[in-house]
């Protein structure tokens, strides 16, 4: 009997509450991937798993703390 090794595979999510989401492309791995910041600026960014930057978050900017 062989047994397969589970993979596990953390994936940061991108999408809070229910705001509209968008959808970002990762120039990189060219996947598709949702958000709902409303502070996107670019179209193409690379998801926060592979390097790109976290998404902020309506009502917990950084700014405002």
């Amino acid at each position: 009997m062989t047994e397969k090794a589970a993979t596990l595979t953390k994936v940061t999510r991108t999408v809070f509450g229910t705001r509209p989401a968008h959808v970002h492309l990762d120039p990189d791995t060219a996947q598709k991937w949702e958000c709902n910041s409303p502070y996107c600026t670019e179209i193409e960014l690379p998801h926060p798993d592979n390097g790109g930057p976290t998404p902020v978050v309506q009502g917990y900017e950084p700014w405002r703390r």
